[in-house]
């Protein structure tokens, strides 16, 4: 593959130092699954959140609640919503105020944010410690300046844990305290809150919830390599389809929702073991072959899901699905050196079956 782009590419600077290229043979792309579904009559709209942009549709019904482009301004306003709670890099937000203050005082959180460090904690331990939300920021020395300098705070002396505390991450890292009120403090003025590798599985799922009040007749949600949808848009079989590695345009497995009255949730990722390129924004329904595929019961896990698989290898990703049970993953995965060849399943949600067959 890498070949022939190269010699495309040089075909093409040739061309512009000679006369009479019209001849050129045009480089023409095949088209994508989803580009050639007849599914149509849906209204699309998108936000940037989180470093990227997320893609709302909505199908209208019979009996709508609203009109479908309000249904979507207020899946859009709910998307702004978690990301003003939880994006650290905006202003005044929750996680903007821990990485700037919680070192050195108590910094009060909502609950629905304290819950989701308690999932948080939950995915960290269940990846073997290998999912951390917290991390040191990397600065060279030239960039370096007297505020970075750490800072500790023993809490343990200062503010001694009580009822309702939880140490997060590790020992001496995050405290999360539930009573009286939800606050976090953490040991290290270095140590900073970083929720993007489950976050926008969660903004998903709270927009679809909201998009479901509104009496639509189908409706999804798509951003980097996750999607979740209901509705009309699963009842399109070209929409679900992971296509052939050696054949872009052409599907080699089909992906089917065991209930279209639900939510389905799917994720995808390249891995270490079967590295490729990563799911591009602008082709939103294509699961790209040599990867894993996740399916659960809410966004933020799937989405976990997909991030932490992204460094195992098969034996390990298949112990890691077979003890997902709480909540609830699935995944399926291309086998190490066997193209079109996958090992796992996306069962209770889906079933994963070879076209053709």
């Amino acid at each position: 593959m890498v070949q022939s782009r190269s010699l495309v590419i040089v075909f093409v600077l040739a061309c512009l130092q000679l006369v009479g290229c019209a001849s050129a043979p045009k480089n023409t792309a095949p088209l994508r699954p989803w580009q050639k579904s007849s599914l149509k009559g849906y209204t699309q709209k998108s936000v940037e959140a989180f470093g990227t942009t997320f893609v709302i549709r909505a199908w209208p019904s019979s009996q709508p609640t609203v009109p479908v482009n309000t249904a979507l301004d207020l899946a859009i306003a709910e998307i702004r919503r978690v990301a003003k709670m939880a994006d650290g890099a905006v202003p005044g937000g929750e996680v903007n105020a821990i990485n700037e203050k919680a070192y050195q005082e108590a910094v009060p959180i909502s609950p629905e944010l304290a819950s989701i460090l308690m999932d948080c904690d939950r995915m960290f331990q269940m990846s073997s410690l290998r999912f951390d939300v917290t991390f040191t920021p990397y600065k060279s020395k030239a960039d370096f300046t007297d505020a970075d300098y750490n800072r500790i705070t023993d809490w343990d002396t200062k503010e001694p844990l009580g009822p309702g505390a939880h140490r997060l991450f590790g020992e001496k890292n995050m405290i999360l305290d539930t009573k009286p009120i939800h606050k976090v403090r953490m040991y290290n003025q270095r140590i900073k809150l970083n929720l993007k590798g489950m976050i926008r599985g969660y903004a998903i799922e709270k927009a679809m919830r909201v998009l479901m009040k509104q009496g639509l007749g189908g409706m999804a949600v798509i951003a980097d390599g996750f999607f979740a949808a209901i509705g009309t848009p699963l009842r399109d079989p070209s929409l679900l389809c992971i296509e052939n590695p050696s054949q872009l345009g052409s599907c080699i497995f089909k992906v089917t929702a065991s209930d279209p009255r639900k939510i389905l949730y799917l994720g995808t990722s390249a891995t270490q073991e079967r590295p490729g390129k990563m799911f591009d924004p602008k082709e939103v329904w294509t699961l790209r072959s040599g990867g894993v595929i996740v399916s659960g019961e809410n966004g933020a896990w799937v989405q976990f899901a997909t991030t932490i698989t992204a460094v195992m290898d098969d034996l390990v990703l298949n112990s890691f699905f077979n003890r997902s049970t709480s909540p609830k993953l699935s995944g399926t995965y291309f086998v190490k050196d066997q193209k079109g060849v996958l090992d796992g399943s996306l069962a209770p949600f889906a079933s994963v079956t070879k076209v053709g067959k």
